[in-house]
Parts: structure tokens; C-alpha cells; sequence
């Protein structure tokens, strides 16, 4: 899809409707959710030069954005939460691997490719607070199934587990991924 029509519709989907009630009189928040698959750091806001993304630049700086990613296989456990702004990205590794540290700060602008973990810089620790208190309220908002320390460790004692144990995949590209047991979804709940 042609990067102008993208904008074109975030922007629509910002305009009110026509008689809709003025915007502080709104209770539900003005959240845009833009969704890209596979597109990594590809847009200016993130450190890329070659391509020139200056709308969601905009709409980037305007805000705090917040991801998440799961890797979650039946041997794989390394849940993470991360919130951005328009410079850095603040990740929070619930299940520290042997390589991490349980909390990791990035200058998206500085280092795109994230090589240089800055979270005991001191001269970024207001940044380091910010963006921890948003993830923090978006944890609490959203109702992190992942806060609950009881689940956290269950969900890890499960997928040690299934590590060990659970029957892997016949063939295909990933022969080391291990198949849920029948039932075993119901451990996570």
C-alpha cells in the first residue's frame, strides 16, 4: 500500500465525525494503531536515512508508543514488555536470559540496531523512570496477565516443562520446537 494513503487514513481516522461531542468531552481515549508486519526500524523516528517517513514521524513524536513481544513456544519462554518514545525504548525482560539484564534502555536515534544497553547511564535516568511509570500504568490498565508474580513463575515452571519433556515437531523448518501437550494450555491459565 502506498505510504500515502497510509497516512491518509491515520489522519482520517483522527478527524472527528461530523456532530461528534467536542474532544474533552470524550471519555474513551484517541488511541491510532498503526500495524506493519516484518517492518523492524524502517522509519526515520527510529534512525533509518535512506527512507524518509516525516507523517509518522510526526505522529510518533506525539506520543509514547508501546510494544510487545512474546516468544512463546512450548520451549521457548522469554516474555518481554517494552514501551518507546520518540528516542528511546525502555524493555523490560520478565524472564531474564542469561544474556539480559532485567531491564534494558536503547537510544533508538543514537543506535537503531540496539548494540548498547544505556539503562545505568546516568544522565538517562529521568528517561529510565518516565518510560518505566508508563509501562507501568499500561501494565496495571491492561491487566498484564504477566504481573502476577504466581503466574509468571507458574508459566515458567510450565515451559521448563514442556522443554523437557513435550513430544518436538516431524520435519519442517524448526525441528527443535516442541509440541504442547494435549491440555497443557490449561497449566497457563
Amino acid at each position: 500500500m502506498n505510504t500515502r494513503v497510509i497516512c491518509l487514513l491515520a489522519t482520517l481516522s483522527c478527524l472527528p465525525a461530523g456532530n461528534s461531542a467536542p474532544a474533552a468531552a470524550l471519555k474513551a481515549p484517541n488511541i491510532l494503531l498503526i500495524t506493519a508486519d516484518d517492518l523492524g526500524n524502517q522509519l526515520s523516528c527510529y534512525g533509518e536515512r535512506r527512507i524518509r517517513t516525516p507523517d509518522l514521524d510526526w505522529l510518533a513524536a506525539q506520543g509514547v508508543r508501546f510494544t510487545e513481544m512474546n516468544s512463546h513456544t512450548a520451549n521457548h519462554f522469554a516474555p518481554q514488555r517494552t514501551v518507546r518514545d520518540a528516542r528511546h525504548k525502555l524493555v523490560l525482560n520478565l524472564t531474564p536470559q542469561a544474556d539480559q539484564t532485567p531491564v534494558e534502555l536503547f537510544d533508538l536515534r543514537d543506535d537503531p540496531e540496539e548494540t548498547r544497553d544505556l539503562v545505568d547511564e546516568p544522565e538517562l535516568a529521568a528517561v529510565r523512570r518516565r518510560l518505566e511509570a508508563a509501562l507501568q500504568q499500561w501494565r496495571k490498565r491492561t491487566d498484564d496477565p504477566l504481573a502476577d508474580p504466581a503466574r509468571l513463575e507458574r508459566w515458567q515452571k510450565v515451559t521448563e516443562e514442556w522443554k523437557r519433556s513435550a513430544p518436538r515437531l516431524a520435519g519442517g523448518p524448526y525441528p527443535d520446537v516442541a509440541r504442547v501437550p494435549p491440555g497443557g494450555l490449561e497449566l497457563l491459565k
